[in-house]
């Protein structure tokens, strides 16, 4: 029948078989479209070449499944990159293809589980000369629109920033660099706050590099270093409730009329409050609903990190490692850490593998799993913050750059760009989702850009699987306190302010 349908005409001078044969091709662009687990809105061209991230089925014999897939790939001119990623149930490779060769045979369709689109990941670009990083980012500022009248912002609550790196210098004016104490100057000394800076301005840049289009920024930036510089004295831990105000009503003195979110990624891991407030954590609610002053204010806190040694214990560890102080502060944002990075160099790791699946929990995510059930759902939402991978045995664990998330450098004249993770990365990009929320919707309350940002979220399939045991309210409680209320949109996030109703009670 199909060589009948490449060869032969009807009378009415259309192809033999056409309505058989064209189904078969629906079906299989079908199953293409069934198989993708990416957002929709990244779903390849028709007729563009596209890497695309294949995640193999491993049935009864994982090998002969990778070799069929293969053979009849080369077949239909799919070229297959030999880098491979094995889990229990998958091995995932790269494939460059378009949407008609990856749907022309039907032994290739077999073998697939999942598709998404493949990404590029911060290696590519941390192992090139600092000039060559230059060049990315002159080109990223040259389509950068929207730097003025910007009337919202992002303040970082954090180590400083160097604001005069070429990706933050015309975001962050030296006037809006103050400190708790003036005497260590608003500079960064170490590097932690000029990395947030560039995630809560920017995101992920390794997104944004990879783009051609047009960006647009509609916040700024600000900062209040509340951590003292190398050889002074550290903070005493019981006046943190007291510096984190102080810092806030430094910079809204030095900025009455901005609109703001604050962004906090410094807590304690002693574990002694267990979800119970903290002079810390009541200092936090106490500014977030403006108890004192009648001002309220949105405060993006990291929910913490599990310590880096006991990450080869994923993802036991997470349930009892809990929230960090202040996390636990009812009227704060608390943000975990999820990810969707698996690609790694498997040449440099060979035999390692991805501690977390794709939108799974993030291997630094602490949770409130073991909390009592008087003490509030943390985190609220998780976003990006990094994957690892795991040593054949799981004595040992590592962290990539390929698995982290690219950023500002704090000393741009020796190396423009660096990697950032954690629970940190993902609070910034939590920030940088609520100051574009106030600077489109400036009349709202902060409540309100709190409650958009949660109404937007949404539990991952892998969240869903992880947690698919027992009642559903077992499942939804360990949801809600392991991942919160899942990962926000900021697209639906705006456009359920203009077009849905959303109550915040």
């Amino acid at each position: 029948m199909v060589t009948k349908y490449r060869d032969e005409d009807t009378k009415s001078e259309r192809p033999s078989n056409q309505n058989f044969v064209e189904s078969i091709a629906r079906i299989r662009q079908a199953a293409i479209e069934s198989f993708w687990t990416d957002d929709p809105g990244l779903f390849p061209d028709a007729e563009r070449p596209t890497w695309w991230e294949v995640w193999l089925r491993v049935g009864q014999d994982r090998d002969e499944i990778t070799a069929t897939f293969e053979a009849h790939a080369e077949s239909v001119g799919i070229r297959v990159r030999r880098r491979r990623i094995k889990f229990s149930d998958r091995t995932v490779l790269l494939a460059l293809a378009t949407r008609e060769q990856m749907s022309q045979s039907v032994e290739l369709l077999d073998c697939i589980a999942e598709l998404r689109l493949a990404k590029d990941h911060p290696e590519f670009f941390m192992e090139q000369h600092p000039s060559e990083q230059a060049k990315w980012i002159n080109d990223l500022l040259g389509r950068v629109k929207g730097l003025q009248g910007r009337t919202s912002a992002v303040c970082l609550l954090d180590t400083g920033v160097n604001n005069g790196h070429p990706l933050l210098r015309d975001a962050l004016s030296t006037s809006n660099l103050l400190a708790c104490d003036p005497e260590w100057g608003g500079n960064d000394n170490g590097s932690h706050g000029t990395g947030m800076a560039g995630l809560s301005l920017w995101g992920d840049l390794t997104a944004q590099f990879a783009a051609s289009s047009p960006v647009t920024v509609e916040h700024c930036l600000e900062s209040v270093k509340i951590l003292p510089p190398p050889g002074l004295d550290p903070n005493d831990p019981e006046l943190y409730g007291n510096l984190t105000q102080e810092a806030m009503a430094r910079m809204e003195v030095q900025e009455p009329q901005r609109r703001r979110v604050y962004c906090m990624a410094v807590s304690t891991p002693d574990q002694r409050d267990r979800g119970s407030p903290s002079s810390w954590s009541s200092a936090v609610d106490d500014a977030a609903c403006g108890a004192s002053d009648e001002r309220p204010r949105l405060i993006v806190l990291a929910a913490g990190n599990v310590r880096p040694e006991n990450r080869r214990l994923y993802p036991e560890m997470n349930d009892v490692d809990q929230i960090h102080d202040p996390g636990q502060a009812w009227n704060a944002l608390t943000v975990g850490a999820t990810t969707e990075k698996v690609q790694f160099d498997t040449e440099g790791f060979r035999g390692w593998t991805p501690l977390a699946r794709p939108g799974g929990l993030s291997p630094s995510s602490t949770t409130s799993v073991s909390w009592k059930k008087d003490w509030p759902n943390k985190p609220d939402l998780v976003l990006e913050g990094g994957n690892g991978i795991r040593e054949r045995d799981g004595a040992e664990v590592d962290t990539p750059d390929s698995l982290l998330l690219l950023t500002t450098h704090s000393r741009p004249t020796e190396r423009p760009l660096t990697t950032m993770g954690e629970t940190s990365a993902a609070a910034a990009l939590a920030a940088r989702m609520a100051a574009t929320l106030m600077a489109r919707y400036p009349d709202f309350w902060p409540e309100t850009v709190r409650g958009l940002l949660v109404h937007s979220a949404e539990w991952t399939r892998e969240m869903k699987t992880a947690t698919a045991g027992g009642s559903s309210g077992n499942r939804n409680r360990l949801r809600l306190r392991r991942y919160g209320y899942g990962v926000p949109d900021l697209e639906r996030a705006s456009w359920s302010a203009s077009n849905l109703l959303t109550l915040v009670a």
